[in-house]
């Protein structure tokens, strides 16, 4: 028996080995791998450093009445760089039991090969209804939070599904690897308030439709939680607030790692008390912030501006300051990404924030890359 479990290490990790014809060359079982193995991993190599882990077409969740769930036919790639490919639609289940976290998760991944007694062994793509993520390389294509709700349905705020609504924010789409991966949380500080609840998850889905970045959304996090590299941290707030020597010493040693730190101020009015606070905690993480204005990095990471997009607020309008891995967006960018505010939001200044979050993408990569070779 072969296993293609999670002891496995993906093809861009490894050297290639190819196999040089000769005469006298034995053709026995080793040989026989090596020389094959070279073509699998070659392909799987290329699907990783091409596409990138994620959802290539199809495999989309749906409600189909009660705790029932439908998966479309579809194709996406695994940690390893494998196929996983699903020919038909497929009818799951959700058990109200399945998970003492209150989460049931829709999974895709290879089944494990058993070879029949001539050697032949069939890849076979198996979709779950799990209460926690397997051990084995797999695909998120959804999860749903378990509650009171006799059964599961599309989310009424997508950027905020409640219990028993279907939660796609943490499914991976294919693209966009070429020029690098980064990772997304959002974290709420104590006393800020909540005034743009999901849209880290937004910056996410704007930096993978772009294409240029692959942009992978890990959900809330807690301070002192450890995280990716070439992270994004997101907070957003409208309250002025203070972070504990803890919390602060946690951002500073984030940052000193290759993280970093989006604020996004929500407000109507001229003053900014968050901004305020947050100028205060950049100090404290000793970090600089100075306004970014037409030839700086982050105008030019990846889309071109001649400044930075106007947001929200009038008061602050296009104002950001940026400083050691530190960003704060004064104009409110976060109401422009959801589509809200009064008036609503032009289609235009939409479209702008979403490619200056592939710009924020870009920064954040790069200045990952360049700790890890100072560390």
């Amino acid at each position: 028996m072969r296993s293609n479990d999670s002891g496995e290490e993906n093809a861009l990790k490894r050297s290639l080995t190819w196999l040089e014809p000769r005469d006298g060359l034995a053709i026995d079982a080793e040989t026989w791998r090596v020389a094959h193995s070279y073509h699998s991993d070659s392909a799987r190599a290329h699907n990783l450093a091409a596409h990138g882990t994620g959802v290539l077409v199809g495999l989309n969740v749906v409600p189909i009445g009660g705790m029932g769930l439908g998966v479309f036919p579809g194709v996406g790639i695994d940690p390893l760089g494998r196929f996983l490919v699903v020919q038909n639609r497929l009818r799951l289940k959700v058990e109200e039991n399945i998970s003492a976290t209150g989460i049931a998760y829709v999974v895709i991944y290879q089944s494990a090969l058993f070879p029949s007694d001539d050697g032949r062994a069939k890849e076979e793509t198996v979709v779950q209804v799990v209460g926690s993520p397997p051990p084995e390389p797999h695909l998120e294509l959804a999860r749903i939070v378990l509650g009171s709700r006799a059964g599961v349905s599309y989310p009424e705020d997508p950027v905020d599904p409640r219990g028993g609504e279907i939660d796609t924010r943490y499914r991976m789409i294919a693209g966009g690897y070429a020029r690098g991966e980064v990772a997304v949380a959002e974290l709420a500080l104590p006393d800020a308030g909540e005034a743009h609840v999901g849209v880290a998850a937004l910056v996410a889905r704007a930096i993978n439709l772009d294409g240029a970045y692959h942009a992978r959304y890990i959900g809330r996090i807690q301070p002192g939680d450890s995280l990716p590299e070439s992270t994004i941290l997101y907070v957003s707030g409208n309250r002025e607030f203070s972070v504990s020597s803890g919390i602060s010493n946690w951002l500073r040693s984030f940052l000193d790692g290759g993280g970093t730190l989006v604020g996004d101020g929500c407000h109507a009015a001229p003053a900014d008390p968050f901004g305020s606070s947050f100028d205060k905690l950049s100090r404290e993480v000793n970090r600089q912030m100075r306004r970014v204005v037409a030839g700086d990095r982050l105008l030019m990471a990846h889309h071109l501006f001649g400044a930075p997009p106007p947001g929200l607020a009038k008061a602050d309008s296009g104002m950001v300051l940026a400083g050691g891995g530190v960003i704060y967006m004064a104009s409110d960018f976060g109401c422009i990404l959801g589509g809200t505010g009064e008036p609503a939001p032009a289609r235009s200044s939409i479209r702008a924030s979403e490619e200056f979050a592939t710009n924020l993408a870009a920064t954040a990569h790069e200045r990952s890359m360049v700790t890890s070779f100072l560390e």
